[in-house]
């Protein structure tokens, strides 16, 4: 995995309270810090009627500071529904985690301590509109070692995850023209003819950080000679590689779907197109706008509930099941984010 450049990181939340500052500005041994604790409230006040709970040590963020700023650095991941080897996920490459996050407060406690209150600002549930974490002081980040480098041919060797599938495991991961040809292999398992499709069709766009409306997006959906992508750079080359759903694999898959096949975001979880934005469809009925939400980058290959197995849901996508396609005869469409 490639290094990140703290300038950009630590530029991800600015605290401009003077109090914050003199705090944070002590800090500089050590710098690495890692959550501990973690509630939430609907408001601030609230929080004196709420308990802590332990963060899960199988599953630990990591924070650094420098010149007075919180930087959010990533997550350290022992056990994970995506992967099968530990490893440590750096998240400031493009990462909105504080483009919907505000620090509101902020505090020195005992033991070089730091308690800090996070307003999500466009929250969708309004019993969580408040976060307060506790966060310490740490030595070092497990499983950082861990990088793209070395993962990779650990799981090409162990052949576990989409690294087992004949077609998955051949990809070049971080060519996007090599998951083009990869997708229409797996639509001819499926029975689906894209063979007259080839590289020179796919119009493929490079976006910076500064994009942050989605990691993708697909466009000229109903172009019967093209297909257009759009793709944050610095998620496609940085984002930790995994064998039980490959982040570059499923944005793909979601994206060619639009794209190739047409298809449009669905409210019912479950699916490759699964998307609660976006004029989400209904096939059936509302019921499917309250299942569990589960977008392709939860999916999981090869697992044990249908719901979360991303083969079953290739398999829809392809046979068109619970499956809506756009109306073309009203016109091309525009962006559609991932």
């Amino acid at each position: 995995m490639k290094k990140s450049v703290l300038a950009v990181l630590f530029t991800l939340i600015l605290c401009s309270c003077s109090k914050r500052e003199e705090v944070l500005s002590k800090k500089t041994d050590p710098d690495l810090y890692h959550r501990i604790q973690t509630k939430y409230s609907s408001t601030v006040a609230g929080f004196d009627w709420v308990s802590y709970e332990r963060s899960d040590p199988l599953s630990t963020s990591y924070y650094k500071i420098k010149d007075s700023i919180i930087g959010f650095w990533g997550i350290s991941r022992n056990v994970s529904s995506l992967n099968s080897i530990p490893y440590f996920q750096e998240l400031d490459l493009g990462s909105t985690y504080y483009v919907d996050r505000e620090v509101v407060s902020l505090e020195e406690l005992d033991s070089d301590q730091i308690e800090f209150t996070v307003r999500f600002i466009e929250s969708n549930d309004e019993a969580f509109r408040y976060a307060r974490f506790i966060i310490a002081p740490a030595d070092s980040i497990p499983f950082q070692s861990n990088t793209n480098e070395k993962l990779l041919p650990l799981y090409r060797q162990q052949k576990s995850g989409v690294f087992s599938d004949p077609i998955y495991g051949a990809i070049d991961l971080f060519d996007p023209y090599s998951h083009l040809e990869a997708f229409k292999k797996d639509a001819a398992r499926h029975g689906v003819d894209l063979s007259p499709i080839s590289r020179s069709d796919m119009e493929l766009t490079w976006e910076p950080d500064s994009y942050t409306e989605s990691d993708g997006y697909a466009l000229k959906v109903c172009d019967p000679n093209k297909l257009g992508i759009g793709l944050r750079q610095t998620d496609w080359d940085e984002r930790t590689i995994t064998d039980f759903n490959e982040f570059r694999i499923s944005l793909m898959w979601h994206e060619f779907g639009h794209t190739i096949l047409g298809l449009q975001h669905l409210c019912q979880g479950g699916h490759i197109m699964s998307g609660r934005h976006q004029n989400p469809q209904v096939i059936e009925n509302d019921s499917e706008c309250e299942s569990e939400y589960i977008t392709e980058g939860g999916l999981s290959f090869d697992h044990p509930d249908s719901y979360r197995n991303f083969q079953r849901a290739v398999k829809d996508m392809f046979d068109g099941y619970f499956q809506i396609q756009y109306n073309c005869s009203s016109g091309k469409q525009g962006v559609i984010l991932d």
